[in-house]
């Protein structure tokens, strides 16, 4: 071989050497992102974010209640939590799976009354934090307290939560429960959702 076309060889394989480790960057780079954005995917799908929202009334006794919140946070908590593929997927992305217990199952029916008349909104993937955000809000309506194991929790009334017997028409009488309530309030709200105190 003559000595240009040596030359021309090895300049020939510095060019290919180049272009192929610039390829396989590219490649490589490429790799990364799309694995990235399937990540990124995976996580938006299996881990979506829920919101939240408790409306005050507009009457003149200030209430939220808690009931519509309360079952939708349990209701939420079991997306993607099956026990099957999906949960093992959703927990790739994150995904925390609770279960919640309502002792007794009517805490659901708890009124708040409030002189802060503002909205309470909690936007987040994880119902447990949504959970104890309201728990917070509401100082002494509601007790969240670690289960028989490390993803269960129990939801009971709090200190400042009184039980009543609620009468919806000719139904049998319920219990609901009013925290933070005076008595003229409790027949207020009674009076405000169709019902009337026992």
């Amino acid at each position: 071989m003559s000595f240009l076309g040596s030359v021309a060889k090895k300049v020939g394989d510095k060019i290919t050497d180049t272009i192929g480790d610039k390829i396989a960057a590219a490649i490589g780079g490429a790799v990364v992102v799309l694995l990235g954005l399937v990540g990124l995917w995976l996580y938006n799908r299996m881990n979506p974010e829920f919101t939240y929202a408790a409306e005050p009334s507009s009457g003149a006794s200030h209430f939220v209640g808690l009931a519509n919140v309360l079952k939708q946070i349990d209701k939420d908590s079991h997306v993607y939590c099956s026990g099957g593929w999906d949960q093992r997927i959703a927990h790739l992305a994150l995904r925390r799976c609770y279960e919640f217990s309502f002792l007794p199952e009517v805490v659901y029916s708890t009124y708040a009354c409030s002189a802060d008349p503002a909205a309470i909104t909690v936007s987040t993937s994880d119902q447990l934090v949504a959970l104890r955000r309201f728990e917070a809000r509401f100082q002494g309506c509601l007790v969240v307290s670690p289960g028989n194991s490390e993803t269960s929790y129990v939801v009971s009334p709090g200190a400042r939560s009184s039980e009543r017997s609620v009468q919806f028409g000719t139904a049998p009488a319920d219990k609901s429960y009013f925290c933070g309530c005076s008595a003229d309030d409790e027949k207020d709200i009674a009076t405000s959702i169709g019902a009337k105190i026992k």
